[in-house]
């Protein structure tokens, strides 16, 4: 397959992950507004608790997925069939007795339900058990064919997963709301629930029999053998998911036990702000894992090492883009937002921003690159002690700094073992110099943020500040239109659109700069034919 053939996937793929990430926030924010006001305050609370719970089941997979997805990849190119066929039939198997485990757990669990969720007084505790029952048998149901979006990521078919997704949380929105409004409850929500994640997860390796024309998955197949093998691998993403888990999960604990319960709400707001921006900034990163386990299998080490360069360099303009509005606006948002105006959730939304922004750009694409070359032993090792580096300086800092220090617990950890470990590594595989690797991955995109930066801060300053004044000056006349008095009357909506047009117009602006000055003739070629090629096609497939 060619490069071009590549980035082409790669970019359709990314595309498709943004779509279906926008629609699962349209979705949830309908979702949540409709279960919150339709359900009473109790049933919404154990909802969310269901969630809770059976949401560390996914700490059960031990990496399995992850090893799917790699063996997935290797066979488009050895056509191993035989082995694979047996590692993914173990896997399979192996899936089924962590399901037992889901079950048995989930019955010993529910004779604890009502001191675990503090049921009101006079509340149907035997309803809420058989709910929480259902519940934990539906998770184990959908635990053994939870790894077929790890085969189609595997063979680069995630437009083909997302799409998948798409139409069975359309499906799942409909559902939910016309339950809700129906007066259905919790029981008939679980029934829902299960059935559509068991169904789309059956779908999916329907279309996984498809395009693997010569997968088995059967107890022949099964091979006790194998399990050495698969966790030889698997046990190691598993310390890496574990480690991340708790890097960025237990600030909040360290705050409480250290300076009260108080405080971990002005951090969470500031830890929230960069869960997103990960989110959104690494979507491009689906596509790293199968391309790199493809390339690896095939010895096509210096496609790997030019793809490791590409993508950290696809990474970093859109991380970069994203940054700035978000870093310039910070302060506005939190007070539009949430009337939030505390100056220390602010600095710590700006570290854990910066730290989140690192990490992408300098250590993301490395990660899953590496993690598919047979190094996830390494890798595990240096998460393990970034973990317990994070946790240490936090402790340390946050009795003299506040949550402040706890961001910085989390920021000086992940630059050092991204310096240390994660760019030396990531220059080898391209065999390149670190001062090349940066020149040509990072610099273009950072040099025009901070010129967007500057010229955001601009507009931060007066054009945001005339936008909402000119509104609001318009609407105090006695004359104004219905839209003036009702943004005067919702000042918080009207800060929001503004802030909202004032980052749409920051991260166009650095589109344009930065493909006028921070892309070379060549790539900006192969941009244009590759964006007239994706949109000559949607013509096509529309007529």
């Amino acid at each position: 397959m060619s490069n071009l053939s590549v980035a082409k996937r790669m970019f359709l793929n990314t595309l498709s992950n943004y779509g279906l990430l926008l629609f699962n926030m349209i979705s949830m924010i309908i979702l949540v507004r409709v279960q919150f006001t339709g359900l009473s305050r109790q049933d919404y609370g154990f909802w969310g608790l269901l969630w809770t719970i059976f949401g560390y089941s996914l700490l059960l997979d031990f990496g399995l997925g992850t090893a799917v997805q790699k063996y997935a990849s290797q066979v488009t190119v050895n056509k191993n069939w035989d082995r694979f066929n047996r590692l993914v039939s173990t896997v399979f198997f192996s899936y089924w007795f962590i399901s037992l485990i889901i079950i048995a757990a989930t019955v010993i669990i529910s004779f604890f339900i009502e001191p675990i969720s503090k049921l009101e007084p006079g509340s149907d505790v035997d309803y809420y058990r058989k709910v929480f029952l259902l519940f934990g048998f539906g998770t184990a149901l959908i635990f053994p064919v939870g790894f077929s979006p790890g085969l189609l990521r595997g063979i680069q078919l995630i437009w083909l997963r997302n799409n998948i997704d798409a139409v069975f949380a359309v499906i799942n929105l409909i559902v939910m709301v016309w339950l809700i409004k129906s007066g259905y409850g919790l029981w008939e929500m679980t029934i829902a629930t299960v059935l559509n994640h068991v169904g789309s997860k059956i779908v999916m390796l329907i279309y996984a029999f498809i395009k693997l024309e010569n997968m088995k998955i059967g107890f022949r197949f099964f091979s006790p053998s194998m399990i050495k093998e698969v966790m030889g691998f698997s046990i190691f993403v598993y310390l890496i998911i574990c480690s991340k888990l708790i890097i960025f999960k237990t600030d909040n604990l360290v705050i409480s036990a250290s300076i009260g319960v108080a405080f971990v709400a002005y951090y969470q707001v500031a830890s929230k702000l960069g869960d997103v921006f990960r989110s959104f900034a690494m979507q491009f990163n689906d596509n790293l894992g199968p391309v790199a386990s493809v390339m690896h299998t095939s010895g096509d080490l210096d496609s790997l090492g030019r793809m490791q360069l590409y993508s950290s360099r696809v990474i970093a303009f859109i991380s970069t883009m994203m940054l700035v509005p978000l870093v310039v606006f910070v302060g506005p948002l939190f007070e539009t937002w949430l009337d939030l105006t505390r100056t220390e959730s602010q600095i710590c939304a700006v570290i854990l921003l910066v730290s989140q922004y690192f990490y992408v750009v300098m250590r993301s694409s490395s990660i899953q690159i590496l993690l598919m070359c047979d190094r996830q032993k390494e890798l595990a090792i240096v998460s393990v002690i970034e973990c317990l580096a994070n946790l240490l300086i936090s402790v340390i800092l946050v009795r003299m700094m506040g949550i402040i220090g706890v961001a910085i617990g989390t920021l000086v950890p992940n630059i050092f073992f991204g310096c240390v470990y994660n760019v030396p590594t990531a220059c080898r595989f391209a065999k390149v110099s670190p001062l090349y690797f940066l020149r040509y991955s990072v610099l273009g995109s950072l040099m025009t943020g901070l010129v967007i930066g500057a010229v955001t801060l601009f507009l931060k300053d007066t054009v945001y500040h005339l936008i909402v004044s000119g509104v609001l000056n318009i609407a105090a006349d006695k004359d104004a239109g219905m839209i003036a008095r009702y943004f005067a009357e919702h000042s918080g909506i009207l800060k929001l659109l503004a802030l909202v047009f004032l980052s749409a117009l920051s991260c166009g602006m650095y589109m344009i700069l930065f493909y006028a000055i921070g892309i070379k003739k060549q790539e900006r070629t192969d941009l244009n034919k590759l964006v007239a090629d994706f949109f000559n096609k949607k013509l096509k497939g529309s007529s």
